[in-house]
């Protein structure tokens, strides 16, 4: 999809990258970072900056798209120029094409942050290497992360920074209770170093660290290793229903299609083998508490992991229910493509259903479109239509209805193979979408309707979500802070091996990502 076509929403960050000192500094160089756009006309960014908002000085910072450091799909820009102390700055990121089309300003941020100079304690934290393990036969392993600030866990705003020798530091990254780590080469005692930085920029004096001994293992066939993060790491959630974010990984590479994975919520009862993919959705054990999940990855070899990865989620039933249900209305909508200007993306939201969106592929490529409702909501169902433009219908035969809480990580809710819309009007049709929480929407088309020979046209009129604001049925928050979510909740004994399988799980299709920033 063009960016011509495209409204640029951006959500940027700063942050202050480690210099020794336990407060932000304007000699410190300034993190930007925002969603990756993935639009194949992207030539790259413009970063502008000035003293007053939206008045930005001549001459910004461009970064070509060949020049951006991506991390975990976010690009990453080190602000270098040196600012005058005492003076607020503002910052704003635009999108350029390879015709030189370039986009409107993102949102704005303002260096130091609003009431920044007010906190200036920084966060403490910790670090355990796979899970406290005195040895280890792999380079590759999990880092357990806990950070508090204020007495309260960090979250996305924050950063953390890693180290093999407490000298050279990996580039900032948001803040995560897990990590896949690589150490440095070569037998012997290992120690791995970790800074954390809150939200106020102020980074961690003395980082944390443990230590581990590696040594190069006789069997040349190792196992994977992996992460699971519930619901993008939440504390609490009143629906049983929770979004999985997984990692997993052999050999210094992330498992593909060949890989499978096993989950459980007891550590007893496995789900069946399924294919490795990205997201999830799960269902936790009924009742109030503290829940876990367990996830088991397996490589292509038939390898499983020596210990399962694991999360927790506090489950707490709420007296409100999403009763209020309205009509939700995205705030942007992107495609994979749109056949000409008249089927734009946009055309599924204007309320009109003798208008459409249109893409044309070859049969192998899918296809997308992807709704931004703007923040969190709970879903009720979404209801497509089909179009009659041509006096009959090319809505998609194969499809899949995902969502994602931040456009990275997806699950499938609702699936379709060989769909066939209803023949009388309106040509609509609903699903369910079991109140989940989501901010994003996606329909994931894997096969449009034949137009002829090879090429291929998905077509749709309409797509309206249903549901209410999350805030109408979270649960009470109380107590919160007492409720930690802990790096290790307890330490594994044995080898699980092959899980025993008993209740068969339904797997998820891995997307791609949405083309759009966040």
């Amino acid at each position: 999809m063009s960016l011509r076509n495209y409204r640029l929403i951006v959500v940027l960050f700063t942050a202050l990258m480690f210099i020794p000192s336990s407060y932000p500094s304007y000699g410190a160089d300034i993190i930007l970072s925002w969603d990756r756009n993935q639009e194949e006309e992207l030539a790259g960014y413009k970063v502008y900056y000035g003293t007053s908002s939206r008045a930005y000085f001549e001459n910004p910072k461009q970064l070509p798209k060949e020049n951006c450091v991506v991390i975990d799909g976010r690009v990453t820009y080190t602000f270098s120029t040196a600012l005058t102390p005492g003076v607020t700055y503002y910052f704003a990121v635009t999108a350029y094409d390879t015709s030189g089309y370039e986009t409107d300003f993102s949102n704005e941020v303002q260096f130091p942050p609003p009431g920044g100079g007010a906190d200036t304690t920084p966060p403490a934290g910790s670090i355990i290497i796979n899970g406290g393990d005195l040895v280890t036969y792999s380079l590759d392993n999990i880092l357990t992360l806990s950070a508090t600030d204020d007495g309260k866990e960090l979250d996305r705003s924050a950063g953390m920074t890693f180290s093999n020798d407490g000298q050279e530091w990996s580039l900032p990254e948001p803040y995560a209770p897990s990590k896949i780590w690589t150490l440095a080469p070569g037998e012997g005692e290992k120690t791995v170093y970790v800074k954390f930085r809150d939200a106020a920029g102020n980074w961690m004096i003395q980082p944390a660290e443990d230590k581990i001994v590696y040594e190069e293992s006789q069997n040349t066939e190792s196992p994977p290793i992996g992460t699971v993060t519930i619901n993008s790491n939440d504390y609490f959630t009143d629906s049983l229903t929770v979004l999985l974010t997984l990692s997993a990984i052999d050999e210094g590479k992330e498992l593909d299609a060949g890989g499978s994975m096993t989950l459980s919520n007891d550590k007893q009862t496995w789900s069946e083998p399924e294919a490795y993919t990205t997201g999830k959705l799960w269902i936790l054990s009924p009742g109030n508490g503290l829940k876990t999940v367990y996830v088991n990855f397996r490589d292509d070899e038939g390898t499983w992991m020596l210990k399962p990865a694991q999360d927790q989620i506090f489950y707490e039933t709420s007296d409100k229910t999403c009763d209020n249900i309205s009509h939700l209305r995205p705030v942007s909508i992107t495609a994979s493509g749109q056949s000409s200007p008249f089927s734009s993306a946009e055309n599924v939201i204007d309320g009109n259903p003798l208008t459409a969106w249109s893409a044309f592929s070859f049969s192998g490529k899918d296809q997308f479109i992807t709704l931004d409702l703007g923040e969190m909501k709970t879903l009720s169902s979404l209801t497509m239509y089909a179009s009659k433009i041509f006096g009959t219908d090319f809505f998609p035969a194969d499809f899949q209805i995902q969502v994602s809480r931040d456009n990275n990580t997806w699950a499938g809710i609702n699936s379709e193979q060989g769909y066939t819309p209803p023949l009388q009007p309106p040509y609509k049709d609903t699903w369910d979408c079991d109140k989940l929480s989501c901010r994003y929407i996606r329909v994931y088309i894997s096969k449009a309707k034949t137009l002829f020979f090879f090429f291929r046209v998905a077509q749709i009129a309409e797509i309206e979500v249903y549901g209410c604001d999350l805030e109408d049925t979270v649960p009470p928050m109380a107590g919160k802070d007492s409720v930690l979510k802990p790096g290790v909740k307890e330490r594994e004994e044995g080898t699980p091996g092959s899980p025993e399988l008993q209740r068969p799980i339904t797997p998820s299709v891995p997307g791609k990502p949405a083309v759009r920033f966040k």
